[in-house]
């Protein structure tokens, strides 16, 4: 048994709907704080979330903006995975991330250690 807990989060939503694209950072956050190890998988549409400048657009009624929830999980140590977008839905070259080295793409190993 792991001497700590993981959770992996996937991330499908974009920014079309804020409510179902913020609430797993809202989610990783919680998780976060309580010192579980987290990893977020951005999917689909999800993965144009952590292009840059999207984050700082996208709040739902009630949650805090996704760029600030983006932000807390990254600085407590929260891991960032993306796949593939679905063509003809935004840049993803690594240019184009919200920061540089935020995002790794998605790796084999997601769940296991380090890639």
């Amino acid at each position: 048994m792991p001497d700590h807990e993981k959770l992996v989060i996937m991330v499908t939503h974009g920014p079309e709907d804020p409510e179902l694209a913020t609430i797993p950072f809202v989610m990783a956050g919680a998780a976060v704080a309580s010192d579980v190890e987290v990893v977020m998988g951005f999917q689909g549409d999800g993965c144009r979330l952590v292009q840059k400048g999207v984050a700082d657009s996208v709040t739902a009624p009630e949650f805090a903006p996704l760029s600030g929830l983006l932000d807390s999980v990254r600085e407590f140590g929260g891991r960032l995975h993306r796949g593939r977008a679905r063509r003809g839905r935004g840049d993803l070259r690594r240019g184009a991330l919200r920061r540089r080295g935020d995002v790794r793409h998605q790796h084999p190993r997601l769940l296991g250690g380090d890639p």
